[in-house]
């Protein structure tokens, strides 16, 4: 499985630093989903944020929020049933069937 996920983060001081955290986010959101291994890509928006120092942004938890509705959505998309309980491991997806 590969991810590719992109944040407006305004200007990004510490690229490896960005990128360990979208990593990290998009790893633990796909392990809380799934529980399976998974190869991962980061794309940053170069979005300038007047309030943060140097334009910049936090990126911590937000690469996150979204994985588990992601993979929800394309369980739903390929099978036509939803997923309401994590993790969604192939046997409960199964059993969903």
């Amino acid at each position: 499985m590969c991810g590719r996920a992109a944040h407006d983060a305004g200007k990004v001081l510490n690229p490896n630093g960005a990128t360990g955290q979208v990593i990290g986010g998009m790893m633990q959101g796909l392990g809380l989903a799934l529980a399976e291994v998974v190869a991962v890509d980061a794309i940053f928006a170069a979005v300038h944020e007047d309030s943060g120092p140097l334009g910049a942004k936090t990126i911590a938890e937000p690469p996150l929020i979204p994985v588990a509705a992601c993979v929800a959505n394309a369980i739903h998309d390929a099978l036509g049933i939803r997923q309401n309980r994590l993790p969604m491991t192939s046997e409960r997806v199964w059993r969903s069937i």
